[in-house]
């Protein structure tokens, strides 16, 4: 989509800050929550992070 590095930090804190506080809401953990962001935003989710590489 975009490969601004700041872009994509960008979206991995706003991720982080939506789903870990969701998870752990529901006693699944943060670490879990870190992981679910992951693949939601990572290729084979939304496809909002393309390439892992900054």
């Amino acid at each position: 989509m975009n490969n601004n590095p700041l872009f994509a930090v960008f979206i991995f804190l706003l991720a982080a800050c939506i789903v870990v506080p969701l998870a752990s809401r529901f006693r699944l953990g943060s670490v879990l929550g870190y992981l679910v962001a992951g693949v939601l935003i990572g290729p084979f989710g939304i496809g909002l992070i393309h390439n892992g590489v900054l």
